[in-house]
């Protein structure tokens, strides 16, 4: 279930029109426990899966398998700052299946964005989610958090 969901924001984005400035990146997370995730955006939305974090888990046998996520964002908001510099509001969704539980999120993008030739943006992302323990008797419980981002984007 959680795979053909990933699956399908995937393929919604990847099939996605494109305009000048989508295209492949990456994004370092600071304050979190993820490695870079793999970025795609297209029409001002950007979907992030932690492949580094998965293709780890997966080399080094992790039993109950790999931890699999995504993460989709929108720019609901931008105002240029300087030329070639825009401020950025992104409020966006997370979902991670780790062998402790479920955890889905909300979470706002708020940053600058530079783009010319390629992108570049650093981001304060807070979080409000909740979580699902899969152990047996521990309930869920809201969650709260946030990180610091960097990312990088080659335009198509």
């Amino acid at each position: 279930m959680i795979i053909r969901t990933l699956a399908s924001f995937v393929a919604l984005a990847v099939t996605a029109a494109t305009p000048a400035f989508a295209g492949f990146g990456t994004t370092a997370t600071f304050g979190g426990t993820m490695a870079p995730t793999f970025d795609y955006r297209a029409n001002g939305i950007v979907v992030q899966l932690p492949l580094l974090h998965i293709v780890g888990d997966l080399a080094s046998g992790v039993d109950g398998g790999p931890d699999l996520g995504i993460t989709a964002s929108k720019i609901m908001h931008s105002r240029k700052i300087a030329e070639e510099t825009e401020g950025v509001f992104m409020p966006g969704l997370g979902l991670m299946k780790t062998r402790a539980g479920t955890d889905i999120h909300v979470q706002a993008r708020v940053g600058g964005e530079m783009k010319k030739g390629a992108g570049f943006g650093l981001y304060v992302v807070p979080q409000l989610g909740y979580f699902l323990s899969s152990v047996d008797g521990v309930d869920g419980a809201v969650t709260t958090g946030g990180t610091v981002e960097f990312s990088a984007w080659f335009a198509k």
